[in-house]
């Protein structure tokens, strides 16, 4: 809201959203705003290949096997490789990183050595496998939603459209902006947004704190899909991630 409130200029959401940083100051206690997040990986990342297959893991077992515990431990391997500024030469190399195991380590030297992996290629013949995890990136889809919908027959963005009545609003949404989610936010657009919930939070109380932080600190551009927006309220600090 915050986001599509400012780019519309509209006053009723812009108003909603200091409604909603309100509240979460008020309850003293975190909240968490969440949206889907791309790949923690970047075709400047000297890893990025790693990256990328580790993500296609997470999100089948995420979407398709519905494993959180395996979902969340390709993506904190992701994330540390793609943190890491030299590249990986073998999984003995890559197991001195955080969030690398055994089992990851392992399908670097079959990707090093061979330049694919057996298990994602038999992901990958599977084609209610690629439907599910292209279903999941619209917004408001989740993994339960996207597997009824290609039980019934929709498995690509057209089958969607043409079945919009079986959707939500949010999911509509998601579907109709569903090219703009996937593209890139410019850091200035970026610094806007951070002024407009700056302006909001010093107007509750001058005291507050506020710091954007994730890729924006480091001077990445974000993608859609990967803001994420923390409120947390402690000690007289609003931190907003």
């Amino acid at each position: 809201e915050l986001v599509h409130g400012f780019k519309n200029n509209n006053n009723a959401n812009n108003r909603n959203s200091r409604i909603g940083i309100k509240n979460a100051a008020n309850k003293s206690q975190t909240h968490f705003i969440m949206s889907k997040r791309k790949a923690p990986s970047s075709e400047n990342n000297p890893n990025h290949d790693f990256c990328d297959f580790l993500t296609e893991l997470a999100n089948y077992e995420r979407n398709v096997n519905r494993n959180i515990y395996k979902y969340n431990a390709y993506r904190k391997a992701a994330s540390s490789l793609a943190a890491h500024k030299t590249r990986v030469t073998s999984g003995k190399d890559a197991r001195k990183l955080e969030g690398v195991g055994e089992k990851v380590a392992e399908k670097i030297d079959e990707y090093l050595k061979t330049g694919h992996l057996k298990k994602l290629d038999k992901i990958r013949e599977n084609g209610t496998n690629d439907s599910i995890n292209l279903l999941t990136r619209v917004s408001g889809i989740g993994p339960v939603k996207a597997k009824e919908l290609v039980d019934a027959g929709i498995t690509t963005l057209a089958d969607l459209k043409k079945n919009s009545d079986k959707l939500t609003h949010h999911q509509l949404i998601g579907l109709k902006y569903f090219e703009d989610f996937e593209k890139r936010i410019p850091r200035e657009e970026i610094s806007q947004i951070e002024t407009v919930i700056r302006d909001s939070v010093l107007e509750m109380d001058p005291k507050h704190l506020l710091t954007v932080c994730g890729s924006y600190r480091v001077m990445q551009a974000w993608t859609t899909q990967q803001w994420r927006r923390r409120y947390a309220y402690h000690s007289s600090r609003l931190h907003v991630q």
